[in-house]
């Protein structure tokens, strides 16, 4: 394998941090990272708060920030084992629940 490819590195027991990307989808923010050598969701840690992702999984580290707040108990995580992708959706944090948490505390 090639010494510089990402799979090739985590293959050889190099950590690395997985490529993800971020975007909104209406009221929903979804967060897909590409694990090419990660072979079963089983294999994954994947820990949320309202404001970041954490990810540890064979030969991948990943702590990614998030644009916006996010209700992390109501996400939903789906690996798909064909593109290797994990794709994790998170609603995001409305003005009205930001509202409605301030006015409880």
């Amino acid at each position: 394998c090639r010494e510089a490819s990402r799979a090739c590195r985590a293959f050889m027991g190099t950590i690395v941090a997985p490529d993800a990307t971020t975007r909104t989808e209406g009221d929903l923010l979804l967060v897909s990272i590409s694990l090419p050598s990660l072979r079963k969701a089983g294999e994954l840690d994947l820990q949320l708060a309202p404001d970041r992702l954490e990810l540890t999984a064979p030969g991948y580290h990943l702590v990614q920030p998030l644009a916006q707040r996010v209700r992390d108990s109501e996400a939903t995580a789906k690996f798909d084992k064909k593109k290797r992708v994990l794709t994790v959706t998170l609603p995001i944090v409305s003005l009205d629940d930001s509202n409605a948490a301030a006015a409880a505390a």
